[in-house]
């Protein structure tokens, strides 16, 4: 069964950057599973939310609403892609983390 949270926007990089600080995610149940399997922590995320950049702009015409995939910190050692999405409601906007890897993980997916 596909999650719904509401109205969804399409996401900026600098506008997931800015909501990450403020702590403004919700996290779907699929990406809370990843975390959980990926031994992915909440700080950890909002971390890579925070200095990311964009990697493309994920699936085009998802039925579920506009998403990007972001990367961050290129910096780090162990940078994380994160799939986003962003809904907007009476309390403003939030960022939906829809899934994540580490980049190692899809370096090896390639191969």
């Amino acid at each position: 069964m596909t999650e719904h949270y509401g109205p969804r926007v399409t996401p900026t990089v600098s506008e997931i950057r800015e909501l990450a600080a403020e702590g403004k995610v919700m996290l779907t149940a699929h990406a809370t599973r990843r975390m959980f399997e990926r031994c992915i922590s909440t700080a950890r995320l909002i971390a890579a939310l925070s200095r990311c950049e964009m990697l493309d702009h994920g699936i085009e015409n998802d039925p579920r609403g506009p998403e990007i995939r972001v990367v961050g910190p290129q910096d780090d050692d162990d940078p994380l892609v994160v799939v986003c999405g962003m809904r907007e409601d009476n309390d403003g906007r939030s960022v939906i983390v829809i899934s994540l890897w580490r980049m190692w993980e899809a370096n090896r997916w390639t191969q």
